[in-house]
C-alpha cells in the first residue's frame, strides 16, 4: 500500500465538497485509465465552477483590501479578477 492509499481517508476529508462532487462526477464508471489530461480538466472546470467558500471569499476581501483593482500596473485588474474567469464569483 502507497502512502497517499494510506493517508487517502484522512486527506480526503479535507476537501471541499466541491472538490468531492467534481471527483465523484468526473471519475464516474467506466473508468478510462488514460484520461490524463481529460481527468484533470474535467475536474479543474468544476471546481472552478463552484461557488467559493466563505475562506476563499474571506482570501479574495483580505486581498483586495491591500491590492484593489488599480494599485498595480503590472495586474491592474487583480482584485476584480481575483477568482477565475467562469466561476460564480468572477465577472
Amino acid at each position: 500500500m502507497t502512502a497517499f492509499e494510506n493517508q487517502c481517508p484522512q486527506f480526503v476529508t479535507k476537501l471541499s465538497n466541491a472538490t468531492v462532487t467534481a471527483e465523484e462526477s468526473c471519475l464516474s464508471p467506466p473508468y478510462d485509465c488514460d484520461a490524463g489530461l481529460a481527468l484533470a480538466e474535467c475536474l479543474l472546470t468544476k471546481v472552478a465552477a463552484a461557488p467559493p467558500t466563505a475562506a476563499q471569499q474571506k482570501v479574495k476581501t483580505d486581498f483586495c483590501a491591500q491590492c484593489p483593482d488599480g494599485k498595480s500596473a503590472t495586474y491592474p485588474t487583480s482584485c476584480s479578477t481575483f477568482f477565475p474567469s467562469g466561476s460564480p464569483d468572477a465577472p
